[in-house]
This record gives C-alpha cells, structure tokens and sequence, in this order.
C-alpha cells in the first residue's frame, strides 16, 4: 500500500512495533497466540489484518483459528473433488466419503441461469445411472431477479428437493459452481440470501451421508446448462424421464 502512495501507518495494527512480513506472519504476539491455538502451520487470513486497519474490526486469536480452520476445509473440500465426469465414466474420480463411485446410482448434473430480459431466471437438473445412462431430467425457472450465485444455489436446492425422493441409494449432484461446494463444506453461517439458501440445502442433505454435492468443470455439465437455457420456454416444471433431444 505504502509503494502505491496511501498514506498510512507502517507499524503493526495489533501490537504498534515496526511491521514486516515475518513480522505479520510469525512474530506478532497476535499472530503467536493463534499459532499456538493451532500448534503449527503457516497460514494467515489476510482479511482479518484489512478489517482491523479498515474497519477498526478485532478478532480473538480462537475466531481467527476456527476461520483458519474453515478456509483450510473449504479448500480441501473443493480440491478433493478431482476430475471430470464424462459418459464413458473415465477420469471420473473418487468422491469423498463414497468408497467406490462405480456403485453410485445416482449422477445429478445441476446449472441455473438468469433471463434478465425476462426477469426469470431457472435451472436445469439431468440424472445419469452408474453406467452413465439417462434417467431423468427436470427444468423450471421463477419470476424475478437474483444475483447469480443465488440463481445457482437455488437450482441446486430444487435439484435436492425433486431427486432425493426418488432413489435411496448413493448420489452425487454436480454443480460447476465452485462458490456453491465450497460454501456447502463450510462450518460457518451465512446470513445473506445466498447462504440461507445453502442452510436450506444442508438441511435437505442432513442424515443423508451417501449423498454429496461436488465441483464440476463447465464442460462437463453440459446437458444441464443446455436444459437451464431453454428452462424459459416452458409455462411451468417440466420433467422427462426419457432421453430429450434439445
């Protein structure tokens, strides 16, 4: 900040000495204490340094290590979620908590999208067996506008709501919404609309532990973005449990 001109303090914003970087990385006594809460490793939230000089903000050294905590598990959930799903199931990768996804019944691709000029925006859900064949699919959309994390979250919670009943066995529901799995590994509330849809989504999911929710990249969930983009044209939900040619 210095070297673009902002005229601010260079001292530490928790003790007052002389700050570098090893200075806001390891030998705050701010810094120390949540170290040894945490009994070793070496990430900061950076944010926390930013709400204290910004927002005159102060956070205990036991928040700033359940944030630690939190950052750490989202980043391990997201990444455990490894490669692509395709329709012939090769490079699909071992989901979490799932010992062998050969025995899944259950492959749910979810997208959402917004018609702006329509002031609607919808979603699109596409199932897939074991063996990567079609079973059903479903689309709908909503009047009004959302942002579109809200959109994404919301076809995913559809998504919940309409396949859950339907099969009992072991599922996966894809979204390529990274934000999405990431906050739905998250220990922490989210009071904003996004996240009480998310808490919306737990508690589908809550006693369910054979059914999870993972990344996705764009080009794999192709079928569920095409479904979402055309999920205007009908007057109400629509569903198909035969394969559709869009």
């Amino acid at each position: 900040m210095l070297q673009r001109h902002l005229n601010i303090c260079v001292n530490c914003v928790h003790c007052g000495a002389a700050e570098d970087v090893d200075h806001a990385l390891i030998f705050c006594p701010k810094v120390r204490s949540m170290w040894a809460r945490w009994g070793g490793g070496s990430i900061v939230r950076e944010g926390a340094r930013n709400d204290r000089l910004w927002a005159a903000k102060r956070y205990s050294s036991f928040t700033l290590y359940h944030m630690a905590l939190g950052y750490i598990n989202d980043w391990q959930q997201v990444n455990m979620t490894s490669s692509v799903p395709s329709r012939s199931g090769e490079g699909r990768g071992v989901v979490e908590g799932l010992s062998d996804e050969a025995q899944l019944d259950w492959l749910c691709f979810v997208d959402g999208a917004t018609f702006m000029e329509r002031c609607l925006y919808g979603y699109g859900v596409v199932c897939q067996d074991g063996e990567d064949n079609f079973v059903r699919a479903v689309s709908g959309h909503f009047v009004g506008r959302c942002s579109a994390d809200v959109v994404e979250v919301v076809a995913l919670r559809e998504a919940l709501t309409w396949v859950l009943p339907l099969c009992h066995g072991r599922r996966v529901f894809y979204s390529d919404a990274q934000n999405i799995v990431s906050a739905m590994n998250s220990f922490y509330d989210n009071w904003t609309e996004f996240g009480r849809v998310i808490l919306e989504c737990k508690q589908l999911l809550r006693a369910r532990p054979h059914v999870k929710v993972c990344w996705v990249r764009r080009q794999a969930n192709v079928e569920a973005h095409t479904l979402t983009r055309v999920s205007h044209s009908y007057t109400s939900r629509c569903s198909w449990d035969s394969p559709l040619t869009l």
